[in-house]
């Protein structure tokens, strides 16, 4: 976590535009939660149900953390984490029955 919050704080120091895709875990750290919120970058949670990662990741790699209960992992870990996320977003997009292309554009709609 400590390489997390380093590599992240390069990232939104950094003068080029970009679009810095942070793992789930990154909000709770409330140093990291600070950076994104006092950096200036526009933050977007794409927001999924615990019910729809389940099934993304049904058949995927190995996931450690999900191999015992991964509905109720996941679901743990929004709970966990939705008011993290929600302290950092600028914007929420749900990613639900969505395509990667409708959430693109709900995305750039927010940045925009």
């Amino acid at each position: 976590r400590a390489l997390e919050t380093e590599v992240l704080r390069e990232a939104l120091a950094s003068p080029s535009p970009s679009i810095i895709a942070a793992a789930g875990g990154v909000v709770l750290s409330s140093t990291n939660r600070e950076l994104l919120k006092t950096s200036g970058a526009r933050v977007v949670w794409l927001c999924a149900d615990p019910a729809t990662l389940v099934e993304r990741v049904r058949g995927g790699g190995h996931r450690p953390l999900l191999d015992q209960d991964p509905a109720g992992t996941l679901q743990r870990m929004f709970t966990e984490r939705e008011a993290f996320y929600r302290e950092v977003a600028d914007a929420i997009v749900s990613v639900d029955n969505r395509s990667a292309n409708d959430v693109a554009k709900a995305v750039l709609r927010c940045c925009a």
